[in-house]
């Protein structure tokens, strides 16, 4: 008949497109669409300046952008091919965290021979330094909902400690890296 539905539409239909008020991810990228322009604006953004600040209103789909738009044709062999590390734990001490990270994806992609990351150096410029040497450039480093960076450290030990590291990388025009802070605009006088 002329309403048989086929096997492609029906697990369409079964598989509901919207998460709801989490995030998209990066595997649902097929599901996540209608944000290409802001995508190829982005990526062009990520790829010809060392420093992205993506400032939007809470719920707007930031991390959903980043995670099942971005990242996957920053990443796609097809695409632009790049190492992409996303770090969004903001709760634990960030410079381990961040290093923790960088170190995961590298490891994870086979570029990071084994033990390798013992000589990566201390401050987290001197290991995307070191990591610049096994990885296409750039290196993307996206830190996401930094506004809890605020939220969750201020008042620790770590703050000033990441911030400066942070300086260090942005004010290092030598570091194959291309580095994406994304947070809430309410939260952009913060930086």
């Amino acid at each position: 008949g002329g309403n048989s539905m086929t096997n492609e539409e029906r697990n369409l239909l079964s598989s509901d497109p919207y998460p709801g008020l989490r995030p998209y991810h990066e595997d649902e990228q097929d599901k996540f669409f209608g944000r290409d322009a802001d995508a190829e604006v982005l990526i062009d953004k990520v790829l010809t300046n060392r420093l992205t600040l993506l400032f939007a209103a809470s719920g707007v789909g930031k991390s959903s952008l980043l995670q099942a738009a971005v990242i996957p044709r920053l990443k796609s062999p097809t695409g632009e091919n790049l190492e992409v590390v996303y770090h969004i734990d903001w709760v634990s001490e960030p410079v381990s965290s961040v290093r923790a990270a960088v170190l995961q994806v590298l490891h994870t992609s086979g570029k990071l021979p084994e033990g390798a990351a013992d000589e990566a150096g201390e401050t987290l410029a001197e290991l995307l330094e070191f990591c610049g040497l096994f990885v296409r450039h750039p290196l993307v480093l996206i830190l996401d909902q930094f506004e809890e960076f605020f939220r969750y450290q201020r008042a620790s030990a770590n703050f000033q400690s990441f911030i400066e590291q942070l300086t260090a990388i942005i004010t290092n025009p030598q570091l194959p890296v291309s580095l994406v802070l994304s947070m809430r605009e309410d939260f952009a006088l913060e930086l």
